[in-house]
């Protein structure tokens, strides 16, 4: 289980972007509509250049933020039907959800 709290995610919509961070770290990650496309694309991102549990973690958990502000707009988008991807989304957001 990793020692980093998800609970304080701030996700905003600033006009063109999604932008999901962490306060007081350095995560953040933003998505716009991909043009004619049912999918987000990450435009940018602050994220430590190492692989990590903890980055993993909040990687899974912005996408799922951004998906669920993009619906919230009226987006019409889809989360990744990739059923590998989907399986470890899934058990991640489960432990996520346990804490």
């Amino acid at each position: 289980m990793s020692s980093v709290a998800f609970d304080d995610i701030k996700v905003e919509f600033d006009g063109e972007e999604i932008v999901v961070w962490k306060p007081g770290t350095v995560f953040l990650v933003a998505f716009k509509k991909a043009p004619d496309q049912q999918r987000l694309l990450v435009t940018r991102s602050w994220l430590a250049g190492f692989a990590s549990k903890p980055l993993a973690e909040f990687r899974a958990l912005a996408a799922q933020r951004a998906l669920d502000k993009a619906y919230s707009l009226g987006w019409a988008v889809q989360a990744d039907v990739d059923p590998k991807k989907s399986r470890r989304r899934a058990k991640l957001l489960r432990l996520l959800h346990k804490r």
